[in-house]
């Protein structure tokens, strides 16, 4: 594990990628609320060449979506939420990335409070959350999932 580059994936269109690198301190960051596929796939192609370079390994940690995106949520989002989700995923496969899957409850757990805030407040708790674990770091909303899914593959 000490040569082992963690990468985590949080694939909401509101997500991020997270990436551990070896040394202490050092993770790399990206959310993707604006990026386009490529700008992704530039991103795992340098995490890829820098683990060549040093020789290390690398594993993924991708979030599993729902299964159903809830009532209030338009048919047009869930249709680009799951596409977005098969780009990732079908990234992962070809990079031939170990994978690991995981389900939210697994690694996010909310007082009752936060449950009952909705999405907003789910996130913003989870950048807290984030926040307190990686304290050197300046950590956006959409990327506290991200960073709490990589906590959880640390462990």
């Amino acid at each position: 594990m000490k040569n082992t580059v963690l990468i985590a994936i949080d694939p909401g269109k509101q997500g991020a990628i997270a990436v551990k690198y070896p040394k202490p301190q050092d993770i790399g960051l990206m959310t993707l609320k604006k990026a386009s596929f490529q700008d992704v796939l530039d991103y795992m192609h340098d995490v890829m060449i820098r683990c060549a370079t040093e020789g290390w390994f690398y594993e993924c940690w991708f979030e599993i979506p729902p299964k159903t995106l809830g009532k209030k949520v338009p048919e047009s989002t869930a249709m680009t939420f799951g596409w977005h989700c098969g780009e990732l995923y079908g990234m992962i496969r070809t990079l031939r990335m170990r994978l690991h899957t995981v389900r939210p409850p697994q690694y996010l757990k909310y007082p009752p409070e936060v449950k009952a805030g909705g999405t907003t407040a789910k996130k913003r708790f989870n950048r807290d959350a984030a926040c307190q674990l990686f304290p050197w770091m300046k950590i956006p909303v959409e990327a506290g999932d991200a960073l709490l899914l990589l906590n959880y593959a640390m462990a």
